[in-house]
């Protein structure tokens, strides 16, 4: 079955730092809504430059379409971008004395292989466990970071990897210096 998502269009090399990030409107860059079958339409794309379709969906890994140039009024029909299911990856996080922690957040980056930009995500730790979902499948290195920031930051274990497939979930564990 297919779902909504959304989708922006994005030119190769512009400098928009965050591509994926679909807000209306973010950069110049037209975005839209599929309907229930999955069918969209973008207005407003500068003819004449290479650009690609990004597209989100929760629950789904980003996907990107190939690179297509536009003439002024040309229409593109059918430029289907296949979404696979996104992993997921749980981090565990306790205390020294093994309760479980809090005012911490899990930053994960992408450390896989990728034509196009991967961002990446961020989670807190509530009751000593942060879910990061929707990610690509490959590598992912996580940190530790305070909540908050503080003067002094508090000692932090050792960024750890792991690998994450596609509508699978994957778990990492660290336990908190003193």
């Amino acid at each position: 079955p297919r779902r909504a998502m959304r989708l922006v269009m994005v030119s190769q090399g512009d400098g928009m730092d965050g591509a994926n990030t679909i807000s209306a409107g973010l950069g110049g860059a037209p975005s839209a809504v599929t309907d229930d079958v999955g069918r969209y339409s973008l207005r407003g794309v500068t003819p004449g430059i290479e650009v690609f379709v990004e597209v989100t969906a929760e629950g789904y890994e980003p996907a990107t379409s190939e690179a297509l140039t536009l003439a002024a009024g040309e229409l593109r029909p059918h430029l289907d971008v296949e979404l696979g299911r996104g992993g997921t990856l749980v981090v565990r996080v306790a205390n020294a004395d093994g309760t479980p922690a809090q005012g911490i957040v899990a930053f994960a980056t992408y450390s896989g292989e990728s034509d196009v930009p991967v961002d990446p995500k961020i989670a807190p730790v509530r009751d000593g466990v942060a879910r990061l979902e929707d990610l690509r499948s490959g590598s992912w290195t996580v940190n530790l970071n305070p909540a908050t920031p503080t003067l002094e930051p508090p000692a932090r274990p050792a960024p750890q990897t792991a690998e994450v497939s596609s509508g699978e979930e994957a778990t990492l564990e660290f336990t908190l210096p003193r």
